[in-house]
């Protein structure tokens, strides 16, 4: 796996310009690269739950919001289909008189909020599906002090360590051969010298150890190169004209990127999909108008 410093480094490598400006460009390029094929590829798609409040139409939606992609409500063991209204207009004709239901069946997506018609009778939980926006990676490596770990425990002591409230979501290794050299993520924060990992650590235990955290793209670790032979391939073609590297990087870029079209081009999964035909269930209750 290459995190983001190893990322940059190799940019610089690549383009044999390790100046400040140059490597900020290539931060961009990258960051713009990796965005480009999570979209295409993989995980751009969240979901989230929302609970609903009674008589309370509009919702916050969630901060990495960029697209809807669809919603269910749940009532009892029941999931129901909520359509989207695609115009304010149709919104405002919904909304011209005021009903409640235990069932939204319409929503409506306005000033980085969603809305449910009929209002919420009920408490129930509504479920989004999204696509989100992607974080740039922009976090150097974090290599201070030392680190224990315990074979089959999920939590990382530092010694000289100052962990902070924002690495969980980013990797960390400990580094062979005291530990397994293998990258785990991090799940959550604890404190300044304690964080907890989303499996279970699986080398052998560890004290004092050498380690790396590292801010990933969320692309599978084949394929963590891509984005650097695509941002390297601009560079010669723009900052830097030499048709010759211009073409290699190129070619190494369309290799790749043919290699994740075979791997994931036609699907998420590498199991057989048994969905059924979509059906759309109708709940009986009756809206109540006041």
């Amino acid at each position: 796996m290459k995190g983001f410093t190893t990322l940059r480094n190799l940019y610089g490598t690549f383009t044999r310009n390790t100046a400040t400006d140059n490597l900020t460009l290539g931060d961009q390029l990258i960051n713009d690269g990796i965005r480009a094929l999570q979209t295409k590829y993989f995980g751009d798609e969240r979901s989230r739950d929302i609970t609903l409040i009674i008589n309370q139409i509009f919702y916050n939606l969630p901060h990495d919001f960029k697209q809807l992609v669809g919603a269910t409500v749940s009532i009892g063991t029941q999931n129901y289909i909520i359509t989207e209204v695609n115009s304010k207009k149709e919104w405002d004709r919904l909304n011209e008189y005021s009903y409640s239901a235990n069932q939204p069946e319409r929503m409506f997506i306005f000033n980085k909020q969603i809305g449910f018609y009929p209002e919420p009778s009920e408490a129930n939980v509504v479920t989004i599906s999204y696509k989100k926006r992607f974080k740039d990676l922009s976090n150097a490596d974090y290599v201070t002090g030392t680190v224990s770990a315990t074979n089959g425990d999920a939590t990382i002591t530092g010694s000289g360590t100052t962990f902070t409230s924002d690495m969980p979501g980013r990797w960390i290794r400990v580094t062979s051969p005291a530990g397994d050299g293998e990258w785990y993520q991090i799940d959550s924060y604890t404190s300044a010298t304690a964080l907890e990992l989303k499996n279970t650590y699986q080398g052998i235990t560890v004290a004092g150890a050498s380690y790396t955290i590292a801010e990933m793209p969320d692309l599978p670790e084949d394929f963590h190169i891509t984005p650097v032979y695509g941002a390297s391939m601009v560079y010669w073609t723009g900052q830097k004209k030499d048709e010759g590297r211009y073409q290699m990087y190129k070619d190494l870029y369309t290799n790749m990127v043919d290699l994740m079209e075979a791997s994931y081009g036609k699907s998420k999964s590498t199991s057989v999909s048994l969905t059924s035909p979509e059906q759309t269930s109708i709940n009986p209750n009756n809206f109540l108008r006041y």
